[in-house]
Parts: C-alpha cells; structure tokens; sequence
C-alpha cells in the first residue's frame, strides 16, 4: 500500500502503525446557522501559544502529537487528545477511544508526507467546551499547550487559509497560523465533511417528508372517520 498521496481509510493497517510518527484527532458536529437555520458544521480546534518559540505567534491545529515508545496511532490519537484538552473528556476517555476505533463512526486520514495519522469522528455539539476548557486549572499540566480551545466554522477554516497565507482569523480578530501538516490536509477533509453534511441534510429531508406524509394521511383519516360518523348519525 505504499503511496505517496493522502489516503481515507476506514481503519489504520500495520504499515501505518509501523511507519507513523504522529497522530491526532478532529472533532465535528453539525450545527444549524443561527441567521440561516441551514445545517452546517464546525470543527473543534486547539490553539497553542508558541510566541515563546523562535517563529512565535499562535498556532492553530487538532489535538494530537508524536508518537511516544510502544504505542500504536490509536492510543497516540486518545493520549494526545486527552492531555491537549486539559483531560476535559477524561470522564468519557473511554467513550472516545471506542469511537475513533469504530470504523463505522470514524474516518481515518494518512498524510505520508508528514507520517500523520488523523482520525475524524462526529459528537454532538456542547457549545459550553471552551469556556469549561479555560476553568480548568492547568497548573503541572505539562503536554498541555492550548491556551484554549473553540468550535469554528469548517468552510472558513478548512478553505480559507492556504500554503501561501496559513493564516486562520477567529471572530474576535486574533490571527494565528495553521500547522502546514494540517493545511496538507484540508483537502480530504473538507471532501469528506462535504460529504456528511449533505448526506445529513438528505436524512433531515426524508424524515420531515415522512412526518409530513404520516400527518397528512392521519388528518385524511380522521376527516373519513368524522364523515362516516356524521352519515350514522344522519341515519
């Protein structure tokens, strides 16, 4: 299976787990837009401060990290998301270790350039996680490097910044970079989000057709029932 190019796969094989040398994590969720009341969805994304670092400035990516002695690209990915978040999910580790290994709920990404490994998994949105995220107390928090962490629209993050400017702008005006090995991915992954999206909006529209359909022929049998009970009443 050596190649070159991105991959979307439902599971990671041996020669990933051999050869990955770091592995994250990417939630999302479909909300509806408060102006529009149109599906769309957001990624949950980490910002970390790196204005200490040679090239400095804020720095935007998912939860994840290198690869530590013994693990496979599963147990990096939870271990990752689990310290970069502050241990918020620790209560439900569990809960998100089986989803990023369903195959079914979560979708793999291998990036062989940068031997990444990241695996894309819905939850339902909780737009309380960055304000809970920053109450924590960090203090020993050593592999903690977000200074916080916020849902953001996934057409403006995912096509907006580029190689060229991997700038990424939040609502209040602050600028931060986006790691290249993520840029490298936007691509897959806004296909692949696309594509739950509309086959979301598809299941919405056939359950509402459908309600429609069941209220439509109960009211129509009602009308029948009152009919035949007036022509009794009229004999």
């Amino acid at each position: 299976m050596s190649t070159s190019k991105n991959l979307k796969l439902k599971r990671v094989n041996a020669e990933i787990n051999n050869t990955f040398k770091a592995a994250g994590v990417l939630l999302y969720s479909f909300v509806k837009d408060e102006n529009t009341d149109q599906l769309k969805v957001k990624v949950l994304i980490g910002c970390e401060d790196r204005r200490h670092k040679p090239k400095g400035g804020f720095l935007f990516a998912p939860f994840g990290g290198k690869v530590e002695q013994g693990e496979n690209a599963y147990e990096t990915a939870i271990r990752e998301f689990n310290e970069e978040t502050a241990y918020l999910f620790n209560d439900d580790i569990q809960h998100y270790n089986d989803l990023i290994r369903n195959p079914d709920h979560t979708r793999v990404f291998w990036i062989p350039s940068s031997k990444y490994v990241l695996f894309c998994t819905e939850i339902d949105y909780d737009d309380s996680l960055s304000e809970r995220f920053l109450e924590i107390d960090k203090t020993g928090f050593t592999n903690t490097d977000q200074i916080f962490i916020e849902w953001v629209d996934k057409n403006r993050f995912l096509r907006g910044p580029r190689f060229s400017n991997p700038i990424f702008t939040r609502d209040n005006g602050e600028e931060g970079k986006i790691a290249s090995f993520f840029i490298s991915m936007f691509g897959i992954v806004d296909n692949h989000l696309e594509s739950k999206l509309m086959k979301r909006i598809e299941q919405q529209s056939t359950k509402t057709t459908k309600s429609r359909f069941t209220r439509s022929s109960s009211d129509d049998e009602l009308v029948s029932n009152m009919s035949l009970s007036l022509n009794l009443q009229d004999d």
